[in-house]
């Protein structure tokens, strides 16, 4: 019988090889965990990137809401510009190029704009949707179809009769002809109660068609994926009667029904915010999800589940001394996923002696067993956070986001300046638009996957 202390070590030293060589180690464990709970430490470093980038001006707070990817393998930026003293920011478009750099901006006013959610390629255009605010508790959702110039060619304002839009998500339908929404909706006559809508759009933004789904409780879809048949895949959350989130796929028809819906509770919550496509059909969803325990911190939650029926193949949930949530997730036509997590430090949290809390962006890379191939953390100044996540020109993932950042003046008349002194003169803070290309996903060849039986040679 093994003396404990020898375990013990022998415990240590494999999970040393887990951590440091992953592919070794893992490579022929064809059997799936069907579930897991990882934990990740905080890194003392960043990551290699392949260019990044921050744009800004120290008197604006500027953030980047999503990116799309042009044929010049530029990425069209879209986010906000928050003035001092405005109540409502600015939208701000910009062309960031293959080193980071700003190629052009420019900057709109549009009228109540709360925040930017998404923007999405439509032909030789891209569609930016978006939250406004159009009296107290009343919000709507705005689209603007704009050039690759970043000028506006047209917009039109979605509004709820029955009450005040909270998320919005589009995507273009499958045919190329059309848009997909998606909606989610407060009651303006109670103020609580949610549900969501599916609506099809023409060419010209008009609706084509739309359905409603009201299963009882509060619900709220996020994201809407369009299917390579047509039809679509929703992500969110529904409540039940106590008022607990639990994560929500629905998968919809053409013209809206339902083939399936899930429901997957846990812990305290959960909700979904993210989806995408494996190769063999099946989808794998990211978000977060909150334990059942005093004090918990969030985790960022990551399941697998079949096309057919939404029945759970395999999850995981990554944990550790900071908030983590699921942001964004890809998929390579390998089978690895690339899932995006963003990890914030919770006021009050003890930190050691001379060690900053910086929030910073996490990619997790998974093989299509959920067993980690690779992780990778990205800081810039005192926070950097990741809002959206899209593939480059050579599959490099491009994080689209926001820093907070630092700028230290020197030698000045402290009289009315706002910030954090210093000797010799004042900290002053504020938040630029974040961009960064983190490397592309190795090739991956699944040492599990049956192989094709070779042939007899004919005679």
């Amino acid at each position: 019988m093994l003396d404990q202390n020898v375990f013990f070590k022998l415990f240590q030293f494999f999970a040393l090889l887990v951590l440091f060589f992953p592919k070794l180690v893992m490579a022929q464990q064809c059997n799936v965990n069907p579930e897991a709970i990882l934990k990740l430490y905080e890194p003392d470093i960043g990551a290699f990137a392949i260019w990044d980038g921050v744009h800004g001006d120290e008197s604006f707070d500027e953030r980047y809401a999503s990116g799309v990817l042009l044929e010049s393998g530029h990425v069209f930026a879209t986010g906000t510009r928050q003035s001092p003293g405005k109540p409502y920011p600015e939208l701000i478009i910009a062309e960031i190029d293959r080193r980071g750099r700003t190629v052009w901006d420019v900057k709109h006013q549009i009228k109540g704009l709360i925040k930017p959610l998404s923007s999405v390629r439509y032909g030789e255009n891209i569609v930016i949707s978006a939250l406004i605010s159009e009296g107290k508790d009343r919000a709507s959702f705005w689209l603007g179809v704009f050039d690759q110039n970043g000028a506006l060619q047209t917009s039109r304002i979605f509004r709820r009769q029955s009450g005040s839009v909270v998320h919005g998500s589009l995507m273009p339908e499958q045919s190329g002809r059309g848009l997909a929404m998606v909606l989610s909706t407060k009651d303006k006559q109670s103020g609580v109660s949610q549900f969501s809508g599916f609506f099809r759009l023409n060419d010209k933004l008009q609706v084509l068609s739309k359905r409603e789904y009201k299963p009882g409780p509060d619900n709220g879809i996020y994201d809407i994926m369009v299917l390579d048949n047509g039809e679509y895949l929703l992500s969110g959350y529904v409540d039940n009667a106590r008022g607990r989130k639990s994560g929500w796929l629905m998968r919809l028809t053409k013209d809206g029904n339902i083939v399936w819906q899930q429901q997957y509770p846990r812990g305290i919550g959960g909700e979904f915010l993210k989806a995408a496509k494996m190769p063999d059909g099946s989808f794998v969803a990211v978000g977060t999800a909150l334990p059942a325990k005093e004090d918990a911190l969030k985790a960022g939650w990551v399941m697998h589940v079949d096309a057919d029926n939404g029945g759970i193949k395999w999850q995981r949930y990554f944990t550790g001394d900071l908030d983590y949530a699921g942001k964004s997730v890809l998929s390579s036509k390998d089978g690895l996923i690339s899932v995006m997590l963003e990890a914030r430090h919770l006021k009050g949290m003890k930190k050691e002696e001379g060690d900053k809390a910086r929030d910073y962006t996490r990619l997790i890379t998974l093989n299509p067993r959920g067993v980690i191939v690779d992780s990778l953390a990205y800081f810039n100044s005192e926070s950097a956070i990741a809002n959206d996540t899209i593939f480059g020109p050579a599959q490099e993932r491009i994080l689209v986001g926001h820093s907070r950042i630092a700028y230290k003046k020197e030698n000045i008349d402290m009289t009315g300046q706002k910030g954090e002194a210093e000797q010799g003169g004042v900290i002053k803070r504020s938040e630029a638009g974040w961009i960064v290309a983190a490397p592309a996903m190795p090739p991956y060849e699944d040492p599990c996957k049956p192989k094709k039986p070779r042939a007899l040679d004919r005679l």
